[in-house]
């Protein structure tokens, strides 16, 4: 299976056993022990909004007998962890296992360490939004591109990281929230890690298309660094 060809909503948060070697973190004393014939691992896909799509290890596993070494748990038993980047394996071999809320139950600690720590409940709704997966980045689902509108109707593309979704109170429109991730090249009020509004249309083929304004920032934070940072320098380079 190709990572590239396949929505990620196809494995998050889905116990998959994939092929792939233990031997590379086994051998001294503080290695991951794995026993004979665990040329697979037991994984949960989950995303890391810093470093991507992720493969988190529950146990070793062989293939193509999709058997899992419960008795070498990474967190239950060896209080190790082990996670494989979707950088690191642009295609696998591998297979969904059919007893998930088994696996859920059986690794429920384990599971709930990596939702807690890598997502939120406003996070989350973005990602249920299935209209949107054409324009989300490959390996960093929450990263959509968005046309980004100036006063004077010019516009750019950027890359905004999803946080939330929110209504307006005065015209009853919900609209996606997030992060402003590059500076845009025009002049624009907005810059990089502002946070701003987002709104879907349909362009001339009706494709859903994701857009915001300078008008749509909810915080300035970006901006509020950036005066920060300048602040730092000048009291610095007063001194």
């Amino acid at each position: 299976m190709k990572l590239t060809e396949s929505s990620f909503r196809n494995l998050y948060h889905t116990f998959y056993i994939i092929v792939h070697d233990m031997k590379k973190y086994a051998g001294d004393e503080n290695g991951i022990k794995a026993p004979e014939g665990a040329n697979a691992v037991l994984v949960y896909p989950y995303i890391d909004r810093q470093a991507g799509f992720s493969f988190e290890v529950m146990a070793p596993a062989s293939w193509p007998s999709c058997e899992v070494f419960y008795d070498y748990a990474l967190i239950q038993v060896q209080n190790r962890r082990l996670t494989i980047r979707s950088g690191a394996i642009e295609e696998f071999e591998g297979c969904r296992l059919g007893n998930q809320d088994e696996l859920r139950e059986r690794f429920a600690k384990h599971c709930e360490m990596i939702d807690a720590y890598f997502s939120t409940e406003g996070i989350e709704s973005t990602r249920k939004v299935e209209l949107i997966d054409h324009l989300r980045h490959k390996d960093y689902p929450d990263d959509i591109e968005v046309a980004l509108f100036a006063d004077d109707g010019s516009a750019e593309i950027v890359w905004m990281r999803l946080e939330g979704m929110g209504l307006d109170e005065e015209t009853g429109v919900h609209y996606l929230c997030g992060e402003l991730l590059n500076q845009p090249y025009g002049k624009y009020e907005a810059v990089m890690g502002d946070q701003m509004s987002i709104l879907l249309t349909k362009d001339n083929e009706g494709v859903i298309r994701a857009f915001t304004r300078d008008t749509m920032i909810l915080d300035p934070r970006g901006r509020k660094r950036l005066e920060e940072f300048r602040s730092r320098r000048g009291a610095e380079n007063g001194s």
